[in-house]
């Protein structure tokens, strides 16, 4: 009988031994994939992305532009325009859009009547009834009794906003590599 009893807790002895090697071995296995999961890719500024319901294509001298209508839509890194019709020239990677217009990013939205953007030098302007909602910039890591503390240094002024911001205006330059934008007077 003591026999029995000993064997039995040889093999529970074995069988926890077992068990928690292959927790260990597939923690292990875990840790790995995640090491090797890709992280999302940064977006690409210099690559054009668009569409739209329709498309075609006519000629300006010897420059050639492409005509889009009807739910169009242009991505160039984290930067979407929509707009229900946009020429694109091609050799200028410049466009001029119109039509339900609207420019925005995680941190930005922008709306106007006509829209002309060079995708190229990431500049562009709006005008028309020109409307910029900027949201508050995040601050990774903040908590909330870090802010209430007072203990958190901001960053920028936009870093202090509690809420967003909507200016409106004629016009605005905006320049998508440093994401600023600027109210301004339509110019003649």
């Amino acid at each position: 009988m003591k026999t029995d009893k000993r064997r039995s807790r040889t093999i529970s002895r074995a069988a926890i031994t077992a068990a928690m090697v292959l927790l260990v071995v597939i923690s292990a296995v875990f840790a790995a994939q995640q090491a090797d999961t890709p992280k999302p890719a940064e977006p690409k500024y210099t690559e054009i992305k668009y569409s739209a319901d329709m498309s075609s294509y006519r000629w300006d001298g010897e420059d050639r532009i492409l005509a889009l209508k009807g739910n169009v839509k242009f991505v160039q890194g984290d930067t979407v325009l929509l707009a229900d019709e946009v020429d694109y020239r091609e050799s200028t990677r410049t466009a001029n859009a119109s039509g339900n217009l609207k420019i925005y990013d995680e941190q930005n939205t922008i709306t106007g009547d006509t829209c002309t953007v060079n995708f190229k030098e990431k500049k562009g302007s709006l005008t028309g009834n020109v409307r910029m909602v900027a949201k508050p910039k995040q601050k990774p890591g903040n908590s909330k009794a870090e802010e209430d503390s007072g203990d958190s240094k901001p960053e920028s002024l936009r870093s202090e906003w509690k809420d967003e911001v909507v200016i409106t205006c004629p016009a605005t330059r905006l320049t998508t590599s440093t994401r600023r934008k600027e109210p301004s007077s339509p110019q003649p």
